[in-house]
């Protein structure tokens, strides 16, 4: 084969191979502009800025892929609730345990009624706030299916507010009252739970694409 022959060939190819690759670019373009719209553009941009609400209404009408990414983002930013909510009765449990060690051993622990002072103070601050995210996520803008978890969460939080104030003396005189009432937040705490695995298992996380969950998850 002469050497012109071989620069005919050569340079073929590369135009071949710069065609193919300016064709791959175009329709991944193409592609990423499908799954982009400026409607799901500006919603991920709303989420960012913890406006669900006004994320959902931009997204609504558009198409139902982008809606269902949407709505599970919402899901599950209403989920990262429940972090919140385990902290707080974390904080209220230990000022709990320091009551019942001074009520248990009073041979090794002076009572104090700073500890409950604590709990008090939790539930007026802290466990107020766990009820904002009624206003920011509304059932409304949840899927049909989740509205069950949704409003398992809001009773468990109603069951739980205020029920460690008095504690000294409810652990004292109304023990079966008391014992009644952590039983029913049990119960209710167990059907929370079933309605959370039926929601993740209809639209688990990986719905989700990476790049959105890295921008607007903390990914650990």
């Amino acid at each position: 084969m002469s050497k012109k022959i071989k620069i005919i060939i050569t340079s073929v190819l590369c135009l071949i191979i710069i065609g193919i690759g300016t064709f791959l670019i175009y329709n991944n373009h193409s592609d990423l502009g499908k799954q982009k719209s400026k409607e799901f553009i500006k919603s991920i941009n709303y989420i960012k800025d913890e406006n669900y609400i006004e994320a959902y209404n931009t997204i609504k009408n558009s198409d139902k892929e982008e809606i269902d990414i949407i709505q599970t983002i919402i899901l599950y930013k209403f989920c990262d609730q429940m972090s919140a909510h385990t902290k707080v009765i974390n904080e209220i449990a230990e000022e709990v345990d320091h009551i019942r060690d001074y009520l248990t051993y009073p041979y090794l622990y002076s009572k104090d009624s700073s500890y409950q002072r604590k709990i008090n103070k939790i539930y007026d601050t802290e466990y107020s706030k766990l009820y904002e995210i009624r206003t920011k996520i509304p059932e409304s803008i949840m899927f049909d299916d989740s509205v069950n978890f949704y409003n398992k969460y809001f009773e468990v939080l109603d069951l739980g507010n205020g029920a460690f104030k008095n504690y000294e003396y409810n652990i004292i005189h109304n023990q079966e009252e008391n014992l009644a009432k952590v039983n029913k937040i049990e119960t209710k705490l167990n059907e929370m739970k079933e309605e959370y695995e039926k929601v993740v298992g209809i639209h688990p996380e990986s719905e989700i694409p990476e790049e959105y969950s890295y921008l607007l998850f903390d990914i650990e």
